[in-house]
């Protein structure tokens, strides 16, 4: 694979027919610079965190940097059967970091008992050595720890020698976990850092790395209302999941409401190269409320859609894609169904742009259109185009995965009583209980016949288009087989 995606959340569920239940797990939001979701053995993920549309529209198919504009948008749309697929891919500028506008940062950093697990804490330790080795002299930098208290450990300063870099390091580095994680009150003292030294010519924004669950016991609301109202002071907040343990859903939702960005990190490379090279990503606009309209040809009727939340509205579908940061991809994909024939080179919709540039000033751009490549033919078997193609790899695996975690789920359900009596030592109940062991193993034979359509699926795709190599997925895959033939071997023992 040239690229690299999301990841799903995962959660443990038991080998063992007595339990199959499963812990909590939250939404992902990963960048498309990780690896594919991480399969291990044991694992099923829950339907409800196979985020498809995170998955889609943070994928990166290698979409040209603009060399003068602040974005570029790449408009595809192919046809297989009577099927219309449109993928429209949005990059942000790229720039070097002395080029970046001047910052006034407060890093928050969790420092909790979490931020042990996988060494997470280590990873920001090594991490700002990266970053404070590009900080230009004017440059405000702070940063607040928190775990149950949250503390002020660098207070607003310009690093200007390399002694300035050296303190800073060191206070970094005797940074220990332990506690609880009360990100409420973190966010609030590194909003407060970044107000105090407001720069109307500077970026100002505070970057919350979290590696655990909120324990202040604020409601959602609160998080969301607090980044709201430093937005409306010109103080926004990008987010960093570390590791699964960290909420996500909540990291990303805080990032949302404030026009930033939200990134999850599972591993030390991704976290020196975002705190090295790609902090742009966390903290520069390229463009302000991206909007995408679509409106789709007589004759081609809207069936799904994937990359992020839209509306209707007059026949047109309306997608709010937020800003689209420095270096940043994102990725829409809708497909439609065809009525009848399309003539050659026939365009089968159009859409428009509307975003404010970084000056403050609104555009909108377009009616342009979407037209099939050559020789593209609709009772094709295949679609033409290699980034659709692949996409659409992507989109069957995920299905298949929401389809797996529903029937694991129905298989907590039907099993639940069969395996308390069975540990009660009951055996009254055994037709009853056998009955059930059928249909448990009916299911998990399902289960096993769509990890094994997906895997033959995505292989054909692979096999007969050049670059594409989905050997991340079909691990996933690999694992799921395991997990539920262990399951189904389980239950036949009984």
């Amino acid at each position: 694979m040239k690229y690299r995606r999301v990841f799903f959340v995962i959660i443990a569920l038991s080998l063992s027919p007595a339990v199959l239940g499963a812990s909590g797990a939250s939404q992902t939001v990963f960048p498309e610079d990780q690896d594919s979701p991480p399969a291990a053995r044991g694992y099923i993920i829950p339907p409800q965190d196979v985020w498809l549309d995170a998955y889609i529209s943070q994928a990166d198919y290698h979409y040209p940097v603009p060399k003068t504009d602040a974005f570029n948008v790449i408009p595809l749309a192919d046809i297989r059967g009577s099927t219309a697929y449109f993928l429209i891919g949005f990059k942000g500028k790229k720039e070097n970091f002395g080029a970046l506008p001047l910052m006034n940062l407060c890093f928050v950093i969790d420092t909790s008992v979490y931020m042990e697990q996988n060494e997470k804490l280590e990873w920001v330790k090594e991490s700002f050595r990266a970053f404070i080795n590009q900080v230009r002299d004017r440059d405000i930098v702070s940063v607040v720890v928190f775990a149950d208290q949250a503390e002020l450990l660098v207070s607003p300063t310009l690093i200007q020698n390399e002694a300035d870099r050296d303190r800073f390091i060191d206070l970094i580095d005797s940074l220990d976990p332990g506690g609880g994680a009360d990100v409420f009150q973190g966010m609030t003292l590194g909003y407060n850092q970044v107000a105090a030294n407001y720069r109307d010519n500077y970026i100002n924004r505070v970057i919350l790395l979290s590696g655990g669950r909120d324990g202040s016991g604020r409601g959602r609301e609160e998080f969301l209302n607090l980044s709201r109202w430093y937005n409306q002071q010109g103080i926004d907040i990008s987010t960093v999941a570390l590791g699964m343990e960290s909420d996500v859903n909540l990291m990303a939702d805080i990032a949302t409401v404030s026009e930033g960005a939200s990134r999850s990190i599972l591993d030390y490379e991704l976290m020196e190269q975002v705190f090295g090279n790609d902090l742009d990503r966390l903290v520069v606009p390229a463009v302000w409320r991206l909007n995408l309209e679509i409106a789709l040809a007589p004759g081609v009727r809207f069936r799904e859609a994937w990359g992020c939340n839209y509306w209707i509205e007059n026949n047109v579908f309306h997608y709010a894609l937020g800003t689209l940061h420095n270096g940043d991809s994102k990725t829409l994909i809708v497909l439609a169904d065809l009525e009848s024939a399309v003539p050659p080179g026939a365009d089968l919709g159009t859409f428009s742009l509307l975003y404010t540039d970084t000056q403050g000033k609104s555009w909108r751009v377009g009616p342009f259109p979407l037209t099939p490549g050559p020789g593209v033919l609709q009772n094709r078997r295949m679609l033409t185009d290699p980034r659709i193609r692949e996409a659409e790899g992507v989109i069957a695996l995920g299905k298949s995965l929401i389809d797996v975690g529903n029937r694991a789920a129905a298989i907590s359900q039907a099993q639940g009583s069969y395996g308390a009596s069975r540990n009660a030592g009951y055996d009254n109940g055994y037709y009853e209980s056998a009955d059930r062991k059928d249909r448990i193993t009916a299911e998990l034979e399902n289960c096993l016949t769509i990890i094994q359509s997906t895997w033959d699926y995505l292989v054909h795709i692979s096999n007969n288009t050049e670059d594409i190599d989905y050997a991340k997925e079909l691990q996933i895959l690999e694992d799921y087989e395991y997990t539920v033939n262990q399951m189904y071997d389980d239950y036949l023992s009984y």
